[in-house]
């Protein structure tokens, strides 16, 4: 699955979202999404409730601190992760906490900066790798919604992030893509300036981040593989045993109504689609739900939402939510 989730990247720098920024293989512009584009909310299940009381989690209560722009040690983000399947429902909590840099992890070498070449007309876009933060990550569940369950178990993780990326965010990416895509398929479009191919560029080393983080995550992994549509034997076969990954854009981004979301983020919303394809097959549609990173909202890159089920009308559904947010004080408390 790690390898899945990696190549899901790489495809959708390579095939996808780099042709579209220089006006190829866009979207119909007539398929923006509208302003109200509904976004599942599952509840919590009454047993992690009464898990999060105990821990002292306030589900429900988010941190907006005004002019936040540096991440702090403290900063805490909790989400719900919710997998319906067969009609019942099974929940995890997972709560991402940023920690002190150990004294390796502050001696190794970062990675290389990210370049990417929108086109073949201009200097490739440099992204800084340079700075670093170390999530401390803690999954606990699963929570059923069936009496003869198994007891949760809580699994703790650690992972060196790159602030530089999950700065950038997602959200000037979907705004530019939805205010644009209209005049880039006309034939007098003015080109992008420098700062929106930065901008909508800036999508991917911010959603590769975001994986690299996600991929971490204690369980994470199986949950996302149980609701992916496995491609056929035959299509791995006459690959030699290989699966080959793709993620498309599905629709322009939607700009959601702001309402529901004003106790998470100051920020405009918006909803990405996309579908993922394995061997040329259709295996899963999902959206991302996104903002503007600040913190404590930079530790997930801006990303507060996840919703995805297979296209092949089975009754799965996952639902990742942002459910709580904290920013610490100047002490890291």
């Amino acid at each position: 699955m790690s390898l899945v989730v990696r190549s899901l990247v790489l495809s959708f720098i390579a095939a996808t979202a780099l042709s579209a920024l220089s006006g190829a293989d866009l979207p119909d512009a007539a398929a923006a999404g509208s302003e109200t584009a509904p976004v599942t909310s599952i509840p919590p299940l009454p047993a992690l409730q009464a898990y999060a009381a105990d821990q002292h989690i306030e589900l429900g209560r988010f941190s907006i601190p005004a002019g936040a722009t540096a991440a702090r040690v403290g900063d805490t983000i909790t989400t719900l992760v919710s997998l319906r399947k067969h009609g019942h429902e099974q929940q995890w909590l997972v709560l991402f906490k940023i920690a002190d840099l150990t004294d390796a992890e502050r001696a190794s070498k970062p990675p290389p900066d990210l370049f990417l070449q929108q086109d073949n007309s201009g200097e490739p876009i440099q992204f800084s790798n340079a700075h670093r933060l170390a999530l401390d990550i803690e999954t606990t569940g699963p929570f059923s919604d069936q009496r003869s369950s198994p007891a949760p178990a809580t699994r703790h993780a650690r992972a060196l992030m790159s602030l530089d990326f999950l700065g950038l965010g997602l959200d000037k990416s979907c705004r530019i893509w939805k205010e644009r895509t209209p005049s880039l398929t006309a034939q007098t479009a003015p080109p992008l300036s420098a700062e929106e191919s930065r901008a909508g560029c800036g999508f991917f080393p911010a959603l590769m981040a975001f994986l690299d983080a996600a991929q971490t995550t204690p369980g994470l992994r199986d949950i996302l593989w149980n609701i992916v549509q496995k491609p056929s034997l035959w299509s791995i076969v006459r690959r030699g045993g290989r699966i080959d990954t793709a993620l498309y854009f599905s629709e322009i981004p939607a700009l959601l109504n702001p309402a529901p979301w004003r106790s998470i983020t100051a920020a405009d919303v918006f909803r990405m689609p996309m579908n993922l394809r394995l061997n040329d097959q259709p295996v899963l549609r999902c959206a991302l739900i996104v903002t503007a990173p600040r913190p404590p909202l930079l530790t997930c890159a801006g990303i507060i939402g996840i919703e995805a089920d297979p296209p092949d009308g089975s009754a799965k559904h996952l639902s990742v939510r942002l459910v709580a947010s904290r920013r610490a004080d100047a002490n890291g408390r």
